[in-house]
């Protein structure tokens, strides 16, 4: 089979994930086909394009390529950014985001015993006028590094309505999910019981009686001498950094005989004291508690908390650096909100191609020049191909 028609082949079944998206375009408009733009929009972001000028520029450049891929005659000319714009700006950024998760569904294995870490990120970038920066909630497969899903929510106070959005449409069953302190809240807990998923959340003075109540107590067995000192109730590990850095972590888990709260499927409490050594600094010691459904197992729990930065590391620093999201100036709410899960998608493909080592920017670098390897990147997606 030729290079093109296994390109036609690759792009038919990359398009079949998107065919329920319905076009909001007026029909007279529609000079280019909805899943003819998306799938253009995705190669240009896999080959480096950061915004909807660069979009045009990358599929104006590779005209030849987009026409055998896509079976189409741009007779006219290929679409120019406003074009790019105002498909992403009428787009429903809800239907895509479930045809994005449907896409992913084919790339996800299971999540049972896996940490799956829920957190926010600002796309600084895209400015509101009057409200402030884009703030996107995500739901991250920490080992497989996938993004299961994302929803928009208003500022770092709309996390929580997000989040429980998310968990109930995700299927969470027998993972263990990680939050930070905007996620620590009752209605987290009971959406991760319904999902069937374990939960370990980062507890700190926004939940004043339960914080209170752990530190009370973590301080009052310090006190007598009574903290956990069995293999399964207290795990002590230390790791060494580059440029002389050294950090010791302890961490100690118990269940309390009696809750001042009663959320679902409560169990454990845990506190985690890091103690950080920079060469030629004083030591620093900061001490952490977390509230979880599991049992009270330290090596375990400790495990999951430390896993969860693996959604700023995996996903997060990559979007920043990498991928230049804050750089993106997109002002319009729902363009910055789709393109921003279209630049997404683009990370995850990119994330999961093994045959190069080289960096997320090396790796788009490298798809810019050679269709070749465009055409692996999409074949990431397709499993059964």
């Amino acid at each position: 089979m030729s290079n093109e028609a296994t390109g036609q082949q690759v792009v038919r079944l990359i398009l079949r994930h998107f065919a329920g998206l319905r076009d909001p375009r007026a029909a007279r408009t529609r000079r280019y086909a909805l899943q003819h733009v998306l799938a253009m929009a995705l190669c240009a972001v896999l080959m480096g394009a950061d915004g909807f000028a660069a979009i045009a520029l990358f599929v104006k450049d590779r005209r030849r390529l987009f026409e055998g891929w896509l079976e189409a005659d741009f007779g006219e000319g290929t679409p120019c950014a406003d074009t790019f714009r105002r498909v992403f700006g009428a787009l429903c950024p809800q239907g895509f985001e479930r045809a994005f998760r449907h896409f992913i569904a084919a790339l996800a294995a299971s999540l049972q015993g896996q940490v799956v870490a829920l957190d926010g990120k600002a796309v600084r970038g895209a400015l509101q006028p009057g409200r402030g920066p884009l703030h996107l909630v995500h739901v991250w497969a920490v080992e497989q590094r996938l993004l299961l899903g994302q929803r928009r929510v208003e500022g770092a106070p709309g996390e929580v309505a997000g989040l429980v959005e998310l968990i109930d449409a995700l299927a969470l069953e027998g993972a263990c999910v990680t939050a930070d302190a905007n996620g620590c809240t009752e209605s987290v807990a009971a959406a991760c019981t319904r999902a069937q998923a374990d939960y370990v959340l980062c507890l700190k003075g926004n939940r004043g009686p339960l914080h209170d109540f752990a530190c009370s107590l973590f301080v009052l067995l310090a006190w007598q001498k009574r903290l956990p000192r069995g293999t399964r109730r207290v795990h002590r590990t230390a790791r060494h950094y580059a440029h002389g850095r050294y950090e010791v972590r302890e961490a100690w888990a118990l269940s309390p005989d009696a809750w001042p709260c009663a959320w679902p499927g409560l169990r454990s409490l845990v506190l985690v004291r890091r103690e950080r050594h920079l060469p030629g600094a004083p030591v620093e010691v900061a001490w952490h508690t977390y509230v979880s459904s599991l049992p009270p197992d330290a090596h375990h729990l400790a495990a999951a908390i430390r896993q969860h930065w693996g959604v700023e590391n995996g996903l997060h620093w990559c979007l920043d650096v990498q991928m230049g999201e804050d750089r993106r100036r997109v002002r319009e709410a729902r363009a910055a909100e789709n393109l921003a899960l279209l630049t997404r998608l683009a990370l995850v493909l990119l994330k999961q191609d093994k045959s190069v080592r080289l960096g997320i920017a090396l790796k788009r670098a490298h798809a810019a020049g050679n269709s070749s390897y465009l055409m692996h990147l999409l074949m990431g997606g397709l499993p059964s191909l």
